[in-house]
């Protein structure tokens, strides 16, 4: 299992697990081998720290993302199994940095699950 701590939830039978990574790269093994181990439905990432050019993949899943753009750190993501009905679903902010999707469940409900982090220190500038 990474290091760290992973918060676990249920909804409607949904798997969730929260990571705060303080750095994905250099834990990106750890987290796939807790994901072919665990098959979690949803995995919300805080803190990846990483920038466009670098890529977060994991089979069978559908990766959303917000790097931050202005300095080092931060970041979320959320990681969507491909058999769940879902969908982006923006949430434009200036207080934290946030991904966000809407969840189509089969009973015609649908709920949206975010990934967010709040840096210490705010000062975020908007997403333009």
């Amino acid at each position: 299992m990474p290091t760290g701590t992973f918060n676990n939830s249920s909804c409607n039978n949904l798997q969730i697990f929260s990571w705060n990574a303080g750095g994905i790269k250099g834990k990106f093994r750890e987290l796939k081998y807790f994901i072919d181990e665990k098959q979690p439905d949803i995995v919300a990432l805080q803190e990846t720290h990483l920038n466009p050019g670098v890529k977060l993949s994991i089979p069978n899943y559908t990766t959303y993302r917000n790097d931050r753009m202005t300095h080092r750190g931060g970041g979320t993501a959320l990681l969507i199994k491909n058999s769940i009905n879902h969908h982006p679903t923006p949430v434009f902010t200036s207080t934290f940095e946030n991904t966000s999707v809407s969840i189509d469940l089969p009973n015609n409900n649908r709920f949206t699950i975010s990934s967010i982090y709040r840096p210490p220190m705010g000062g975020l500038t908007p997403k333009i």
